[in-house]
């Protein structure tokens, strides 16, 4: 049961990573910019990190989906498992739903923004799954509403 705890581990890190608002990409926050390219039907993003490959195959997407699986592969080694230990690893962003307020992550509704899920979901191969997930606030990126980060639009 460790191997399970870590990968949780790992879930939960990648999650943090994912909303946090220094996971920039070229100066702007990565989850506005992937709201902008989220599948207009569903409005949803899936990312697929055991081959670093984004589902809607968008500029943002495919290099946030790129980033993250390289960030799956060190946090595994970090805990000393390997990444052909899982069957399947993805993140999946839904935009503009209704929240769940167990998981909400601002009950009180004081941040600016359209409810959104974000869920990490790392599956071993024995069938045991590690699920991460947390609503936070997202406004699509506007390019000519939105400061550019300080760091020079360094990659988080």
């Amino acid at each position: 049961m460790r191997t399970l705890g870590k990968v949780r581990h790992v879930a939960g890190g990648m999650l943090a990573s994912l909303i946090s608002r220094n996971n920039d990409l070229g100066g702007y926050w990565a989850l506005g910019q992937l709201y902008v390219e989220a599948d207009p039907g569903t409005k949803t993003v899936v990312l697929g990190l055991l081959d670093g490959s984004a589902r809607t195959g968008t500029p943002a997407c495919a290099a946030i989906a790129a980033r993250y699986a390289q960030f799956l592969r060190r946090a595994l080694e970090a805990h000393g498992m390997a990444v052909t230990e899982l069957a399947h690893a993805d993140v999946t962003v839904n935009f503009d739903v209704a929240p769940d307020v167990r998981l909400w992550s601002d009950p009180y509704g004081r941040s600016p923004g359209d409810p959104t899920l974000c869920t990490v979901t790392l599956a071993l191969r024995d069938g045991r799954t590690a699920v991460a997930r947390q609503y936070v606030h997202c406004w699509r990126h506007l390019t000519l509403l939105e400061a550019r980060s300080t760091r020079s639009g360094a990659e988080a």
